[in-house]
């Protein structure tokens, strides 16, 4: 994983552990196992549509008193293209950031 893509889902980790009140050690991992009763709740609210969406589910989530549980998992690129937009997901992020401080 190149260095700033380190840095990067380290620091957002912190910031929505934060927020969700727990510690989520890899919040940008994409693999999750969500219980639908979790999903029903918490979708219904999202303000989200992109990659900031998983942070959302994450901290709503964890604000309506569901637990998280962690697996490590190895993250493995192979050249592969990154979609992210760093510039405009960074908004995002500091979007959902400030929209949170709201939520209950």
């Amino acid at each position: 994983m190149p260095k700033l893509r380190i840095w990067t889902n380290r620091t957002t980790s912190r910031i929505v552990s934060m927020l969700a009140r727990q510690d989520i050690p890899d919040s940008q991992s994409g693999y999750r196992l969500i219980k639908v009763r979790v999903l029903r709740d918490v979708v219904k609210s999202f303000v989200t549509t992109r990659y900031d969406t998983e942070s959302e589910l994450l901290i709503r989530a964890a604000r309506r008193g569901y637990s998280m549980a962690s697996v490590a998992i190895k993250s493995i690129y192979s050249g592969a293209v990154s979609h992210i937009h760093p510039v405009v997901d960074t908004l995002r992020f500091v979007r959902l950031v400030a929209r949170s401080m709201f939520w209950r």
